[in-house]
């Protein structure tokens, strides 16, 4: 363990995590939900005009939480991450209904997560920007299981905060991530148009290529071929799982949550000199 803290500031990460995740959470809901409105109002143009980013305040940051089902806002003490779930054993108390087990484990893993990245930072400062990177992959993740979709407004502002990181060489050379970020789009880009040439299909959206580029943008060039190879071999194994259990004949499902699991593995891969499963051991 590189951090000079107690054992206790990991309990504190912990903590900290299931409340961003909890945060985590009411955009993975309602961002979606702003983008098919702002969508619907402006021919699926995303530019952020005054209109659209009025939308944007008032959908996606004001109001309190409410319940999918019956709309009826939640209490602050049903809303303690985890422990609200458990207590109400996953049903919500006004109408009935189950509550998404999504919550919960959004929660879970994002605190699980900061939990993890205490023990493999080297500075609070390093942790605070894993985090930031680990808290896209989740939303991102996520978003994509649910609407299949990968937003503009979180894959391209992963983009430059990588590029800004870099430019002192965080990670990785300033060269090596302007070169990923532009491999990583090239690469996805091309394989869809060769893909939709020789089988009149669409295999990826575009929304794919950008959070491929922000990835290479954080991880740089070098680690383009692994995220590629991590990421395709679960979608195959996943894919072929699925279809065995799916009577449809052409089964879809989205790419996105392959390439953060990939960028995850890629970045603590890449950390993993300061970082032993042992240090959790010492708790």
């Amino acid at each position: 363990m590189n951090l000079e803290f107690s054992n206790l500031y990991s309990i504190y990460m912990l903590i900290f995590g299931l409340v961003v995740g909890s945060f985590l959470n009411v955009i993975i809901i309602r961002l979606p939900k702003t983008l098919k409105v702002i969508w619907a109002n402006s021919n699926k143009c995303t530019d952020l005009t005054s209109d659209n980013f009025s939308i944007y305040k008032n959908m996606l940051w004001k109001g309190r939480s409410k319940c999918s089902h019956c709309n009826s806002v939640i209490r602050a003490q049903d809303n303690i991450p985890i422990l609200s779930y458990l207590l109400l054993r996953g049903i919500c108390p006004k109408c009935k209904n189950k509550i998404s087990i999504q919550y919960p484990i959004v929660e879970t893993i994002t605190g699980g997560c900061f939990f993890i990245l205490f023990f493999i930072a080297e500075t609070m400062l390093q942790w605070g920007i894993l985090a930031l990177f680990f808290s896209f992959l989740i939303v991102l993740f996520t978003i994509d299981i649910n609407e299949m979709i990968l937003p503009d407004i979180l894959t391209i502002p992963l983009l430059w905060i990588g590029l800004l990181i870099n430019i002192s060489g965080y990670f990785v050379k300033l060269d090596d991530a302007v070169i990923g970020a532009f491999l990583g789009y090239a690469i996805l880009w091309s394989i869809f148009w060769l893909f939709k040439l020789i089988t009149g299909k669409i295999g990826m959206g575009y929304g794919d290529f950008k959070y491929m580029s922000a990835l290479g943008a954080w991880l740089g060039w070098q680690s383009i071929p692994s995220i590629l190879l991590i990421a395709s071999i679960l979608g195959i194994t996943f894919g072929i799982v699925a279809s065995r259990k799916s009577s449809k004949k052409s089964l879809q499902f989205p790419f996105g949550p392959f390439l953060s699991i990939a960028g995850g593995i890629l970045i603590i891969v890449n950390l993993n000199d300061t970082f032993s499963f042992a240090d959790l051991s010492n708790l």
